[in-house]
């Protein structure tokens, strides 16, 4: 009998526990949300959307804001406002140049949200080149082209300023753009990126470690690709708040599956919402396959 009083009263003691575990969630008001990099001499887009609350799964297409008001601004001068593609649900920007070393701020406003704003610069370029670069063609033929690919990449960095780069590697095909991994023992980019050895893409760096030199990155990928595929590298300037953002959304990402890591914060520049804001300026080397 006492056993089974026991029992009963670990039932209940556990029923009652299950009762009052029970999320006391705040009420989430929504809010703009928007993503956006711009550069000088290319069209950019800028994602408009609203944010969700946590027991909210809307798919990003129910999230996306088609009404918005998107507006360029030098200061407080509006220059343009940038036009809705409702296929691709995006805003775009085609017109007029953007100059390097400028602040600009992108203003958007929906009806029923706060007005948010974000304000950044793109970065001046940069001196980079490719100083040399070996293609080896192990397999070649009308399908495939297989092989290693070896780069030297010069950046001669300006003296007396903080720069920030990231370094790309992909390849063109029929069906669009795929970013390819690549490997380097490269000392600001392993610092930066948490690695003995990086092997990845698209990684982000600074010059702390070669302010005002010629700084030479060797970076070594192997490749897989057809008759009409071309590879590019890639070198962007980009601002301290693009670096911030990418750096914070890069362990955001490394820790989300980790049930015993510290929330992390992906960094956010626009004003009353979230998201981000953020210039570069873009060079582009095409490596070719003979």
């Amino acid at each position: 009998m006492k056993n089974l009083l026991l029992g009963l009263t670990l039932l209940w003691a556990l029923s009652a526990c299950e009762q009052i575990i029970e999320p006391d969630l705040p009420d989430h008001t929504p809010r703009l949300t928007l993503q956006a990099f711009f550069t000088t001499d290319s069209t950019w887009v800028a994602f408009v959307g609203r944010s969700a609350g946590i027991l909210e799964s809307l798919p990003s297409h129910e999230r996306s804001v088609a009404e918005a008001t998107v507006e360029l601004l030098s200061g407080d001068q509006v220059i343009d406002e940038l036009k809705f593609f409702q296929r691709e649900r995006v805003y775009v920007w085609e017109k007029a140049l953007l100059q390097a070393g400028k602040s600009y701020s992108l203003r958007v406003s929906v009806p029923g949200f706060a007005t948010i704003r974000a304000t950044d610069a793109i970065p001046r370029p940069v001196p980079i080149a490719i100083a040399s670069y070996h293609v080896n063609t192990s397999v070649r033929s009308e399908s495939a082209i297989k092989g290693d690919l070896s780069i030297k990449l010069e950046i001669q960095d300006p003296p007396g300023e903080t720069n920030y780069y990231q370094i790309h590697l992909f390849a063109l095909f029929s069906t669009g753009r795929e970013e390819g991994s690549f490997w380097t023992k490269d000392p600001s980019i392993i610092a930066d990126n948490n690695e003995a050895a990086f092997f990845g893409t698209a990684p982000f760096f600074t010059d702390a470690l070669f302010d005002g030199q010629t700084h030479e990155i060797e970076l070594s990928s192997n490749y897989n690709v057809t008759e009409d595929t071309r590879l590019f590298l890639q070198v962007l300037d980009i601002s301290e708040t693009y670096y911030e953002y990418v750096k914070s959304a890069k362990l955001h990402e490394f820790t989300q599956d980790n049930p015993f890591a510290e929330p992390v914060s992906v960094y956010s520049n626009v004003e009353d919402g979230y998201g981000i804001f953020a210039g570069y300026n873009s060079q582009t080397f095409e490596l070719v396959l003979e």
